[in-house]
């Protein structure tokens, strides 16, 4: 009786490795990315922007949120670009504007591998942009901030809503970032 069940034991495991198993690679799960499209912002803040229609803009529900502090959220992503606006009263005013919004982009240099500013002027719509893009494991790859040298001041951050790890989001944040430069393209001031 004891031979038979060690027989019928070593029966069934013998049988049971007749299929090769081949170990599988560590993967990402693979994203559908909806058809570019866009639609206007042009809510009761002082500027107007293009946006893509699977985001949503809303206004900032934070405590100390002013009136024109939005997020574009994109939701099948779980990320938020984050909008601050603020009005500029003087030349003082608008230096130290740009230097905290330079300030917040450097504060991610100790997990940045880089940090490329770009400036972009367009005299004829009164638009100036200095963008920052950063490249490593930084909780946010792309801030901007965006300014008319006179009255308005704009300032944006955008991020992932959870830990990510810079492979797994990298199509999903390229994808995003063209949206975004579409946004900064078409940004303008109201008169």
């Amino acid at each position: 009786m004891k031979y038979a069940f060690i027989t019928a034991l070593l029966a069934l495991t013998l049988s049971s490795c007749k299929q090769d198993y081949t170990p599988k690679r560590k993967g990402y799960p693979r994203v559908d990315f909806p058809e570019k499209a866009y639609t206007q912002y042009s809510g009761d803040c002082p500027f107007t922007f293009d946006y893509p229609v699977y985001a949503t803009v809303v206004r900032d529900s934070g405590v100390n949120a002013e009136p024109c502090w939005l997020n574009m959220n994109f939701t099948d992503f779980n990320a938020t670009l984050h909008l601050t606006y603020k009005p500029v009263k003087d030349e003082d005013g608008l230096a130290e504007l740009e230097k905290q919004s330079t300030k917040y982009a450097y504060e991610h240099s100790i997990k940045a591998q880089d940090i490329t500013p770009q400036m972009i002027d367009d005299t004829a719509k009164n638009m100036y942009i200095t963008t920052f893009n950063l490249s490593g494991e930084t909780a946010t790859s792309f801030r901007f901030f965006a300014t008319d040298n006179k009255q308005h001041f704009l300032d944006g951050a955008f991020y992932f809503n959870t830990r990510t790890n810079i492979d797994s989001i990298a199509p999903v944040q390229q994808f995003i970032i063209q949206d975004l430069e579409r946004m900064l393209e078409t940004l303008q001031w109201k008169k």
